[in-house]
């Protein structure tokens, strides 16, 4: 169904795989990997940001200082919340930072990941109490070594993809749309650069030597007063990495793409094998090491006696990041997967295989980290990795649906056939009794805190209950199944494709007669105020209208695709596409439109005047607020994490859900 495919756009990931991978500039600057041409996004200019958007430079630092511990989920089912491998992945300990709650201007905090839950995809450090993360959404975090995360304010809310500096007061980040951001030890600022296009790499040898590379295979240069472009592919690929030894060795690498700087012009490489290259790290000219994605081959070791190549390992990712402490101690990063050079031999670290991983760096042998997806953080002294922040890739589920029972008691249920539950001081996920197959949840509501129902998809629909202590299977469907909605326990509704209607009475689920006049448009949702007052939406425009007697179609005068529907009142009715939200007021349908908006998420409220909902702009997940008069964007932070979902209870906190396990709440 399409809301499958909007959750997909919204989570899919570029993972390891023994085939090359797409270009980063067609995957890694969406909220989540999305190429721009699937999400229908003309980057050839960029569009006008709104004023709740705006990106000033200079930018001043902002620091969360409040710190407080944010446990991880934990799995009822025996999933653990850390690798459990000898030597390898352990539990925070008292040297890596702790988890902090990081939240918006607007009061958006992060609950899960701790500290938060965007893709980090660099990671760099002056020293090993001065390091550096940077990820989508804009964010940067910085540890200095002293046990805390801090978040620093940066003006953009543009995916940043590499870090790199001189020393403390030297840092250089670069990202989505050409974006580059300064540090100079007090503030981030914006610098206006040469290019247009995302930036995926940033090196340099000194504060008036700084190279950026990325999009349209071009390569910018920093003198120390201005940028300039240095290298120029007209348009064709992107370069994903660029290192050097020293000022008249620098390397450029990407899809095939190999260049070599010499001090005084670029020429193009011959002697690395063509492969998709991915990142670059090395000691000398003679000892340059260069991975990425090749059907037979994965590394490329310049020597002094000549290039050496490496092959792909069997079973395992290709590589996305590389850094060493020595010619014979290497480490590389892939989704999933740490690999490990012991000056022979390339091979999966122990422990490892379900950690996704963009990026590593490390100050010393003994002190090395690797971040990436869903804000997760490593920390590794050479023969153990330590779990710094964010959670395993067993617990990032992407979001579709949410309920709150009570401030205490909220369900959020996604893809990999699980249930997560708040119980006010901590998360549990449970795996629904499915043993053939996973299922996509889709939606989630509750009588009760031992009546609780949720629906999703495989092969066909289904429905699941939960009792209080366990979840059953309550009914396989024919058809897939769309969403979940009851006035209370006697009285639940399923819908689904084929216009199927199925209730519940308190004792057994039965089939209902379809919306008269007749139709077969699948329904997607249901929602409603009362046993004799609910609305179901979907296909071509399709709704209908149930008052307690019978369902009979509604016209709505569009034929879009419904997704979601809320239903505040009788005459107060949101229903939303992929890319429209519509309203009902009792006697009309009436679009509402939101700037260059699309890919929606599902509208939710506490009352008329108390709506949510989530719409994407320019690849930027944002949420907005309806206060009876007008929509308001906030800020989350988390603009970045594909939120799509809301719960809450009148009067209480708001909770947003997204993609990779991403909750925040809004505290009343």
């Amino acid at each position: 169904m399409e809301r499958r495919a909007l959750a997909l756009v919204l989570a899919s990931v570029v993972a390891c795989s023994e085939t090359p991978a797409p270009a980063r500039d067609a995957a890694a600057n969406a909220p989540l990997d999305v190429p721009p041409s699937d999400l229908g996004v003309d980057t050839s200019v960029e569009p006008d940001v709104p004023a709740a958007f705006d990106r000033p430079a200079p930018v001043d630092v902002r620091v969360i200082e409040d710190v407080v511990d944010v446990p991880a989920f934990e799995d009822v089912v025996d999933v653990p919340d850390v690798i459990d491998a000898p030597d390898a992945v352990d539990a925070p300990d008292a040297g890596a930072p702790r988890g902090s709650t990081l939240c918006s201007v607007d009061g958006w905090c992060w609950e899960h990941p701790s500290p938060q839950g965007h893709t980090l995809r660099a990671v760099w450090g002056a020293s090993a109490d001065d390091v550096w993360m940077v990820g989508d959404g804009g964010t940067i975090l910085h540890t200095r070594g002293d046990g805390e995360w801090v978040r620093h304010a940066t003006g953009t809310v543009e995916a940043l993809q590499a870090v790199w500096g001189t020393g403390h007061r030297d840092v250089w980040a670069v990202g989505h749309l050409g974006v580059v951001l300064h540090w100079d030890g007090a503030v981030w600022s914006r610098i206006a650069g040469s290019a247009t296009r995302d930036l995926f790499a940033v090196w340099g040898t000194a504060p008036n030597d700084v190279w950026a590379a990325g999009s349209s295979a071009e390569v910018h240069h920093w003198d120390g007063t201005r940028w300039s472009l240095s290298l120029s592919g007209g348009g064709v690929s992107s370069y994903q990495a660029i290192w050097g030894s020293g000022a008249n060795d620098v390397w450029a690498v990407g899809p095939s793409l190999v260049h070599h700087w010499d001090g005084t012009r670029w020429t193009r490489d011959s002697t690395l094998p063509s492969i998709t290259y991915n990142a670059a790290w090395g000691t000398s000219p003679t000892d340059a090491w260069f991975t990425g994605a090749g059907s037979s081959t994965w590394f490329a070791h310049r020597t002094p006696s000549g290039v050496r190549t490496f092959p792909a390992l069997a079973n395992i990712g290709f590589p996305q990041g590389i850094w060493g402490a020595g010619a014979g101690d290497l480490w590389a990063v892939c989704a999933p997967g740490l690999l490990r050079f012991d000056g022979t031999a390339w091979s999966l670290f122990p422990g490892t295989d379900l950690e996704w991983l963009e990026a590593i760096w490390g100050s010393a042998r003994d002190d090395v980290w690797a971040v990436g997806r869903a804000g997760r953080a490593l920390r590794g002294d050479g023969s153990r990795w330590v779990a710094a922040a964010g959670v395993p890739s067993s617990e990032q589920v992407n979001f579709h649906a949410a309920y709150a029972i009570a401030e205490n008691d909220l369900w959020a249920v996604g893809t990999s056939t699980r249930a997560t539950h708040w119980d006010g001081t901590r998360w549990t996920t449970s795996t629904l009794p499915m043993d053939r197959t996973a299922i996509d949840l889709v939606d989630v509501w509750a009588a009760s805190p031992t009546e609780v129902w949720a629906v999703g998809n495989a092969d066909t629909g289904y429905v699941f209950r939960w009792n209080g202590a366990a979840w059953t299977l309550a009914l396989r469907a024919s058809y897939l199944l769309g969403g979940v909605w009851g006035s209370g326990p006697g009285d639940v509704w399923a819908v689904g494709r084929n216009a199927d209607l199925h209730h519940w009475n308190g004792s057994a689920w039965s089939d209902v007669p379809r919306p008269s006049p007749g139709t077969s448009n699948q329904l997607q949702a249901v929602s409603g105020v009362a046993r004799d007052d609910a609305w179901a939406v979907g296909r071509a425009g399709a709704a209908a209208h149930w008052d307690g007697t019978a369902w009979t179609r509604q016209a709505t005068g569009t034929a879009v695709d419904f997704e979601h529907v809320w239903v505040a009142g009788h005459d107060d009715v949101w229903a939303s596409s992929l890319d429209r939200l519509y309203h009902y007021d009792g006697r009309a349908w009436t679009r509402v439109t939101f700037e260059g908006s699309q890919f929606l998420g599902r509208p939710w409220g506490r009352g008329p005047d108390d709506v949510w909902m989530s719409y994407q702009y320019d690849r930027i997940v944002r949420v907005t607020h309806w206060d009876g008069r007008a929509w308001t964007i906030e800020s989350t932070g988390a603009e970045g994490a594909g939120i799509s979902a809301f719960a809450g209870r009148p009067g209480g906190d708001v909770w947003a859900f997204g993609a990779l396990g991403a909750a925040l709440r809004r505290h009343r």
